[in-house]
């Protein structure tokens, strides 16, 4: 598993013997949309690349939002567009 699939929860709890240490597993939900960080990574451009990219019009990202969120839908469609040209 990645480090995105599970979180570790540590926990720590006061026991007869002193403290107990109690390690879980947490499957994160996968979101849909992708930061800025996460859009430079699958795109393999640098955040500053993103913001030019959105700057120039050419991903836009999600409305609504107080950061940045895009959809591997949007960023698939600027690469098939940058592909044909």
């Amino acid at each position: 598993m990645t480090k995105r699939e599970s979180e570790k929860l540590v926990q720590f709890s006061k026991c007869p013997a002193g403290w107990r240490m109690t390690v879980a597993h947490r499957k994160t939900i996968e979101s849909p949309y992708l930061t800025t960080t996460e859009a430079a990574d699958y795109l393999r451009t640098t955040v500053q690349g993103i913001y030019a990219l959105v700057k120039r019009l050419k991903i836009k990202p999600m409305p609504g939002s107080s950061k940045l969120l895009f959809t591997r839908e949007g960023l698939d469609g600027y690469l098939l567009k940058r592909k044909r040209r």
